[in-house]
């Protein structure tokens, strides 16, 4: 912080997070965003900024990237296919275990559309069901893919 105020004297931002100890001995996170006013003659006359308690955000942020690392562990590890794709039925995600099962890469995958591995003969099925899909109804259904 000390650092941080001596910078702001010299025209540098000052935008920094830290921790301030409570005095009943707890601790909060806080944002701080000062500007530093001069005069005419470049001397400061006016420091005016906020601080902002960011500690709850920091924990909600702390538990999303703990349940995001938690979800990340599930696909990485399942020993299923499972991929995404965008509106287009472009392949956005797949994990290791798609392109396992396809005897494709990771490289050879993405950002190409699931039409593109799926057999000719199975593609009016496969092109019925993903506007299904688009719509929400979700169907089992066969495919045949080419691998």
């Amino acid at each position: 912080v000390n650092i941080a105020f001596k910078k702001a004297l010299i025209g540098e931002p000052f935008n920094i997070n830290y921790r301030i100890v409570l005095t009943d001995g707890s601790e909060r996170a806080v944002h701080a965003k000062t500007e530093v006013i001069f005069d005419a003659n470049n001397s400061p006359i006016q420091m005016r900024g906020t601080v902002q308690d960011v500690t709850e955000r920091r924990i909600t942020e702390e538990k999303l990237r703990e349940s995001e690392e938690q979800y990340r562990n599930i696909v990485e590890t399942a020993n299923e296919g499972i991929f995404l794709m965008d509106s287009k039925f472009k392949i956005t995600f797949a994990n290791k275990r798609t392109t396992e099962l396809m005897g494709y890469t990771h490289e050879e995958t993405i950002g190409k559309s699931v039409m593109d591995f799926i057999c000719e003969e199975s593609k009016p099925t496969a092109g019925r069901n993903l506007e299904k899909r688009r719509g929400g109804i979700s169907e089992s259904y066969e495919l045949k893919l080419m691998c």
